[in-house]
């Protein structure tokens, strides 16, 4: 009886952890990276005076994974909703979801400075 027990244990435990996992990795879309930011994410521009690591993480990107950087120096949480650039990522997600998963990285570095008000600490 106890080695019927063991048998069926194991059984079970080998069809629920098999029938779990993919059986076609080519199955899997590959990977879509949407970053939005301010400088610390943002594109290098024509003279090299800002730009953050977007560009470089992009380029390491393989096995047909994409990748759009839409951050920009200067850019704060309501510039870049106001000023559409949050909308053009948002339409950038919709245009690649049927062939690629989406990721989306939003880093907007917070100022410890607020014009008009001193600093608090």
């Amino acid at each position: 009886m106890k080695l019927f027990t063991l048998v069926s244990l194991l059984t079970s435990i080998h069809f629920y952890s098999t029938a779990a996992l993919p059986t076609d990795r080519k199955a899997t879309k590959p990977a879509a990276f949407f970053l939005a930011g301010d400088s610390t994410t943002a594109v290098i521009n024509a003279a090299k005076t800002g730009g953050g690591w977007g560009d470089g993480f992009l380029a390491t990107l393989k096995n047909g994974a994409i990748g759009f950087n839409y951050g920009h120096n200067g850019a704060t949480t309501v510039s870049f909703r106001n000023g559409g650039d949050w909308a053009n990522v948002l339409a950038g997600v919709a245009a690649n979801k049927a062939k690629y998963k989406p990721f989306v990285t939003i880093q907007v570095r917070v100022q410890s400075r607020v014009i008009g008000r001193t600093n608090r600490r």
